[in-house]
């Protein structure tokens, strides 16, 4: 349970959100650190999900594998005979 004490606690999500950092900005090597990590961090969460979903798309093809294996003569033509 978080703690509700003041906001400068450790553990209350609002303490960690409510005091105001030493400095707005950050300096040039923080803020290219802060972009690095976060790119590095998207990339890998791609990376997981296109894996995820390679995995879903493999799985896919063993029930295709219970299909009939009809070839293409053997399938009849839905199209109507003409009636005249």
């Amino acid at each position: 349970m978080w703690n509700s004490g003041s906001p400068t606690s450790p553990g209350t999500p609002t303490g960690c959100l409510s005091t105001r950092p030493a400095r707005a900005r950050p300096s040039p090597t923080e803020a290219e650190a802060a972009v690095r990590i976060n790119t590095d961090t998207r990339l890998g969460a791609l990376k997981i999900w296109l894996l995820i979903l390679a995995g879903v798309s493999a799985i896919a093809i063993l029930p295709a594998t219970r299909l009939p294996a009809y070839r293409p003569e053997e399938i009849p033509d839905p199209s109507p005979e003409d009636a005249a």
